[in-house]
């Protein structure tokens, strides 16, 4: 493909790949809400995006998100707070998202209560 005709984009895993400027691009946004949870985690949540045309590659990326141990639970310091975005599939004009989203104090376990939302974004190049 000419140079003039493409432009590189860098995936979260190094990757490098080439996307046809004459290809379409189209852009998804979406909260996942995560209820209050204690003793497991992280929380998990699935999403489907779905585009008008078919989806030759898609990537998902975060935009923000809302963290905070639920108020019952009084007074924690941050420990880890896990977020995670993959795509585990396309097919067709649909691209599905797993949303991973977990916070513990130091502690080491995920014994406290917590709750959250993760702001994200799809975007897809299409045929």
């Amino acid at each position: 493909m000419p140079a003039e005709l493409a432009s590189l984009i860098h995936t979260t895993s190094g990757a490098t790949q080439e996307i046809a400027l004459e290809d379409s691009m189209e852009i998804q946004n979406f909260i996942a809400t995560f209820p209050e949870r204690g003793g497991s985690g992280p929380q998990t949540d699935q999403t489907v995006a779905t585009f008008t045309t078919n989806v030759r590659s898609a990537v998902a990326v975060l935009t923000g998100f809302k963290a905070k141990f639920s108020p019952r639970t009084g007074d924690h310091h941050l420990g880890l707070l896990d977020v995670t975005l993959n795509i585990t599939g396309v097919a067709g004009p649909t691209v599905s998202v797993n949303c991973e989203y977990g916070l513990r104090d130091w502690g080491g376990n995920w014994d406290d209560h917590y709750e959250g939302e993760v702001s994200f974004a799809v975007l897809a190049e299409t045929a």
